[in-house]
């Protein structure tokens, strides 16, 4: 799955994927004049929450608790969430049929410093529970038109400890946890329902959604706003290994295999806050080439942006705001699928002056691989994506969604596929 016309991989070597980080975070921004900058443990920040970025009020559908949900906010969080899908390919694709998709949720995450006078730990775990869908399948796409579809089961999706050095500006994070919360990540995609939103597909052996893997990450404050996270996670999912139904087993024994990756971000705050993080990951396994030969490593690169626009119209007083976010990513087109990936998409918060609705529109494009070995009779996909967010209750979320698949899974023999339904979004 990838964009960009040309042969071969956009050979990146790591050093320059870091300079043009450093070059990013140094060169003029969008924002307006900066302030001060967030204190330095703060900086290295992973990826909101689900209840953070899209209930960050709710006390959810089963109430206050009597009283034990407040109790628990301040030493302990713990976030129950169900999404249920309901789409219906409406024409091109591979068959035009109605999928149903069901996630539940629950993150628990615990201040150390609160419960135990350990200064600056926190422990996470995360459950999850899923049914079997095919929507993609009748839709024929490569980049998943949800991001819930997985098989059916239920597992420990992360089990961590995070240790900060306040003095330092770093943290320690050991344990398994989703490599998309701490990398590759563009928090205001996360609204958006295609899964290429969420992280660039060129990523192909990315240890994410539905298989986690065991890690260890190393987060440093390399200068004022800029962090560095370097994380060495389980790479046993390239074998063949379900690491999301895995302990720290295969990481520790065999198959010896490391998914490496390293990200340098830049934040900056002010009226028009943002954030953009250059990264590059290598896979230490061996592969199949497409050509029949085999190699030693797989490697590739991305870029993201979040970057706040401002308040539309006028008068901010109204609330509607913009926000935006931007992907790029690259991998070799002799191993993967995916040679070069572009993403973006626009988002208005409190849309029609509603204070929790938000309208969005995206788009996303991989351009495959264009050896002979990889299959394709198409150059690439194109997804549109289209949804508003309607807040019903202070728990409930109803967000219709339309999606339109160009050349789905690079298959030119099927038509453009459209794609509408709805996500219901409950906080319980």
């Amino acid at each position: 799955m990838s964009p960009l016309s040309g042969g071969g991989f956009l050979r990146v070597a790591p050093s320059t994927v870091v300079c043009l980080g450093i070059a990013l975070a140094g060169a003029p921004t969008f924002a307006a004049q900066e302030t001060s900058a967030p204190p330095a443990v703060e900086l290295d920040r992973r990826r909101p929450t689900h209840t953070e970025a899209l209930h960050p009020d709710a006390e959810g559908v089963t109430g206050a608790w009597v009283g034990w949900r407040r109790l628990l906010s301040e030493s302990l969080r713990l976030e129950l969430t169900f999404l249920h899908d309901v789409f219906r390919v409406v024409s091109g694709g591979v068959d035009n049929k109605l999928e149903q998709l069901r996630f539940f949720d629950a993150y628990f995450e615990a201040d150390l410093a609160e419960l135990a006078d350990w200064t600056g730990a926190t422990l996470g775990a995360e459950w999850y529970l899923r049914n079997e869908g095919e929507l993609s399948a009748a839709v024929g796409d490569s980049q998943v038109v949800s991001n819930i579809e997985a098989d059916r089961g239920h597992i420990l999706a992360e089990l961590w400890l995070e240790q900060r050095f306040e003095a330092a500006g770093a943290r320690l994070k050991v344990g398994k946890f989703d490599a998309n919360t701490e990398f590759a990540y563009v928090e205001h995609g996360l609204w958006f329902v295609n899964s290429s939103m969420g992280f660039s597909p060129t990523i192909f052996v990315f240890p994410t959604f539905p298989d986690p893997a065991f890690a260890v990450l190393l987060g440093v404050d390399v200068a004022r706003s800029t962090t560095l996270r370097v994380a060495a996670f389980d790479g046993a999912l390239a074998r063949g290994v379900r690491t999301g139904k895995k302990g720290p087993g295969t990481f520790l024994g065999s198959p010896s295999d490391l998914f490496l990756i390293g990200e340098l971000a830049r934040v900056w705050d002010g009226d028009r806050p943002g954030r953009v993080g250059a990264g590059y990951w290598e896979h230490t396994g061996t592969f199949d080439r497409f050509d029949g030969g085999r190699e030693d490593h797989a490697r590739g690169w991305y870029l993201v942006l979040d970057q706040e626009l401002g308040p539309l119209g006028d008068d901010a007083e109204l609330g509607e705001s913009v926000v935006s976010f931007l992907q790029l990513g690259g991998a070799e087109e002799e191993l993967s699928d995916a040679r070069l990936h572009v993403g973006a998409g626009l988002v208005v918060n409190s849309a029609l002056r509603r204070t929790n609705d938000a309208l969005g529109f995206g788009a996303t494009w991989v351009q495959f691989s264009g050896e002979a070995g990889a299959g394709f009779s198409a150059d690439g996909e194109l997804a549109f994506e289209l949804f508003y967010r309607r807040q019903l209750a202070s728990w409930l979320f109803v967000q219709p969604d339309v999606q339109y698949v160009v050349n789905p899974g690079g298959d030119a023999a099927l038509d453009d596929a459209l794609v509408v339904g709805v996500r219901f979004d409950w906080q319980l």
